[in-house]
């Protein structure tokens, strides 16, 4: 299980962008919270921030999230996330909780129905991501070909971990 908070974290930053125009939100965090499963698609970065208009003058201390707008999170000027604001919650305090998932959060959350005909698991999942618009890496060619399964109003999420237990049982090789 990843997982972060800013109490233990060495360089950190934080990046909002709206459009082109990029926002450091580094000096308004309060904390920071990176955190995700292996039995999980997806990773979620939830940040807390003092927004209020009366902090620290020549630094940047107020903004309007937006859900749908990128947040980046690095640490030690590597990027460790990348996802989109589903939630932007405020409290009394000036305080503004924003919680982002990385894309991955899609695959749990659009159903399809397939029929898989003579195929390997990377093709399909290729092939899948490619049609939903979810950005790839790399993904290493499992070789078993697939000689047919069905899915019926199944998560993507779901097909993938089929398709990779049906090359897992047939070949002993876990991807």
């Amino acid at each position: 299980k990843a997982g972060f908070t800013l109490m233990n974290m060495p360089t950190l930053k934080v990046v909002y962008y709206v459009g082109v125009v990029q926002y450091d939100i580094t000096t308004m965090l309060e904390d920071v919270k990176w955190s995700g499963d292996i039995k999980t698609s997806f990773r979620k970065l939830e940040v807390r921030v003092a927004n209020t208009d009366s902090a620290k003058k020549d630094e940047l201390t107020s903004l309007n999230f937006e859900a749908g707008r990128p947040l980046f999170f690095y640490v030690e000027n590597k990027e460790v996330f990348r996802g989109i604001i589903f939630t932007v919650n405020f409290d009394s305090s000036g305080t503004t909780t924003v919680t982002a998932f990385d894309e991955a959060k899609y695959l749990t959350t659009n159903e399809d129905t397939r029929f898989l005909t003579k195929t390997t698991a990377s093709a399909f999942i290729s092939k899948l991501c490619k049609e939903f618009d979810i950005a790839v890496g790399t993904i290493t060619n499992t070789g078993y070909v697939i000689d047919k399964l069905i899915f019926r109003g199944e998560t993507l999420w779901d097909m993938i971990q089929k398709v990779l237990t049906k090359t897992r049982d047939e070949t002993g090789r876990r991807y």
